[in-house]
């Protein structure tokens, strides 16, 4: 099984890229097959907001429209065999990564990661009630445009890269590495790959495409955001300035122009508290 795809791509080609990297991780969907495509939604301070990047969506689309049978549904239910997730690749203060462990608990009740409060331990709890049901679950991971591991949050960088498959903790390694970080310093990915849930290491066998895009970056140890009252308000008002600063120097590159033709749906790629 192939546990890890990664294609490097542009946006110009990222809807063929999106088709041809769902190939590679052996993914396929059968005509009249249920299937439901999940968006990520990020829970922000202003409620929540879909994180998902408009080409994600437009590729997927495209991609499993030609099947034929009904219209992907947008949530799991009975009748759902393929459950598609589109994450995108994002820092996350307590977890260190935001990805396919938390989108797959998201869908596992009222435990999983939707609660502002979860840790890395029910967030493996959630994970393993997804995985106890009769539904494939597969990824399809943007991360054409990410947060440096030593930069604030908003500040995004291109990285060009989408990767799939179906091993949750394979994915959120290989995400970890292109945001510059050690996948084995994260408590999430280790609590993880002990449930037996997936490989943070898989075997070379099991990953195919671009994959030494993902050995390119200098790894640093992930440690978790300081939880004392000074630190929070630190964080808090980095975020404040931090946005003042987009305002005055937008940041801007062949991905946002693609953002401000999907009706001007911001970036949501953002650092939760």
């Amino acid at each position: 099984m192939t546990s890890l795809a990664v294609v490097w791509t542009r946006p110009e080609t990222v809807c063929d890229d999106i088709a041809r990297v769902l190939a590679m991780s052996d993914f396929t969907a059968m005509p009249g097959e249920a299937l439901a495509v999940i968006r990520t939604a990020a829970a922000t301070r202003r409620g929540p907001g879909i994180s998902t990047a408009p080409w994600q969506t437009a590729g997927v689309l495209a991609t499993v429209s030609p099947h034929g049978g009904e219209a992907p549904s947008q949530r799991i239910t009975a009748r759902t065999r393929i459950a598609l997730h589109l994450p995108v690749a994002r820092l996350d203060s307590k977890l260190g990564v935001g990805c396919c462990l938390e989108a797959l608990a998201a869908v596992a009740g009222p435990s999983g990661r939707r609660d502002r409060g979860a840790d890395a331990r029910s967030v493996v709890n959630g994970v393993r009630r997804a995985l106890a049901s009769d539904v494939g679950h597969w990824f399809l991971v943007d991360a054409t445009l990410v947060p440096g591991s030593h930069r604030p949050a908003s500040a995004l960088q291109s990285c060009n890269l989408l990767l799939a498959g179906r091993d949750p903790v394979a994915l959120d390694a290989a995400v970890a590495r292109v945001l510059g970080f050690d996948p084995f310093s994260l408590p999430l990915l280790s609590l993880a790959a002990d449930a037996g849930l997936g490989d943070i290491c898989p075997d070379p066998s099991a990953m195919v495409g671009d994959v030494a895009e993902l050995q390119r970056r200098p790894l640093v140890a992930w440690r978790p955001a300081t939880s004392g009252g000074v630190a929070r308000l630190v964080r808090r008002a980095s975020r404040v300035l931090g946005g003042r600063f987009e305002r005055d120097v937008a940041i801007d590159t062949p991905w946002h122009a693609l953002w401000r033709e999907d009706q001007g749906t911001p970036i949501a790629h953002r650092e939760e508290s």
